[in-house]
């Protein structure tokens, strides 16, 4: 059992990029052809998710944070998004982003707890990161 990576290093940030790319259903979208472009592919996620958690009740509800707004939409699990859920689904996401065969025993209930507030950052991260409006 290694040890887990610095959530802010190249290799993480890498590996958590693709993961949230893989989880990426362009079919839900019915487009003729799927975009390629990162920057596109966020942007219809953008859109998306404006349209469909970021209305007055939400916003008052979680007193316009975002990222509360965004977590709690993605707990709804979102067609366009296929984000593991289940807890054991979860664990081993964590530990391959890791690079790690298992994770500490030690870490799983705060890996578990902070997951989906954790998705929620790392995608506004990508929007920033991509120059895509939200």
């Amino acid at each position: 059992m290694g040890k887990l990576l610095n959530t802010n290093s190249k290799e993480y940030t890498t590996n958590i990029e693709a993961y949230v790319f893989d989880c990426i259903d362009l079919d839900y979208f019915g487009l003729e052809t799927n975009p390629t472009d990162k920057k596109e592919i966020l942007q219809l996620i953008s859109n998306e998710i404006k349209s469909m958690a970021f209305y007055d009740h939400n916003i008052k509800r979680y007193n316009g944070n975002k990222y509360d707004i965004l977590s709690d939409h993605l707990q709804g699990l979102p067609s366009y998004l296929n984000i593991d859920f289940a807890n054991y689904e979860i664990l081993k996401v964590v530990a391959k982003l890791h690079n790690l065969d298992k994770l500490p025993d030690d870490k799983e209930d705060i890996i578990l707890d902070k997951w989906w507030s954790h998705i929620s950052n790392r995608i506004f991260k990508l929007f920033i990161k991509y120059g895509v409006e939200f």
